[in-house]
């Protein structure tokens, strides 16, 4: 600072660290956040929707499907 003074923050566990584990809600939001603007928001959806169900998957090829590529 201009008087001198210096302040200091320390994360000891950032969100999202096995120690602060971020929610389901918090988590899809990230996802979201970095996968719309890439694949869509219906595509993200699909996407995280097979996720959160992969032990139903019959298929992990349909989880890889839709994770290549960009949307059309």
């Amino acid at each position: 600072m201009a008087s001198g003074e210096a302040y200091v923050s320390q994360v000891d566990f950032p969100k999202g660290s096995v120690q602060n584990p971020m929610s389901d809600d918090e988590l899809r939001a990230k996802f979201e956040s970095l996968s719309v603007p890439v694949v869509g928001r219906a595509r993200a959806a699909r996407i995280a929707d097979t996720v959160v169900a992969i032990e139903k998957c019959p298929d992990v090829g349909q989880l890889m499907r839709l994770t290549m590529g960009r949307a059309g």
